[in-house]
């Protein structure tokens, strides 16, 4: 577990290599536990992961729960890449059922 934890810490803190954020409250964000981080919001802090991780370190720090809470149709209009746009609506709707 604390390994998992390690991990996920190092893989958001990827995703914000040009900020000095504190991983503890990128985390939080993450959550649902704080508000924002700078100009970060829950959804912002998506979109930012969606873009610079790949999809498998994504869904190592982020759960079903979350993305089904998060991403919905004005979240999607906000994903420039087609391609992904499509994948992310296929697996929220999977995940809603």
């Amino acid at each position: 577990m604390r390994k998992e934890r390690t991990n996920q810490r190092y893989i958001i803190q990827s995703a914000f290599w040009d900020y000095k954020f504190p991983t503890d409250e990128l985390m939080s964000v993450l959550l649902g536990r704080q508000e924002k981080i700078g100009h970060f919001d829950r959804e912002k802090l998506f979109l930012r992961m969606l873009n610079y991780l790949n999809w498998y370190d994504f869904i190592q720090i982020v759960n079903p729960q979350d993305m089904t809470e998060v991403i919905n149709e004005n979240f999607l209009e906000k994903v420039s890449n087609p391609d992904l746009k499509k994948g992310l609506s296929y697996v929220v709707r999977l995940l809603r059922r």
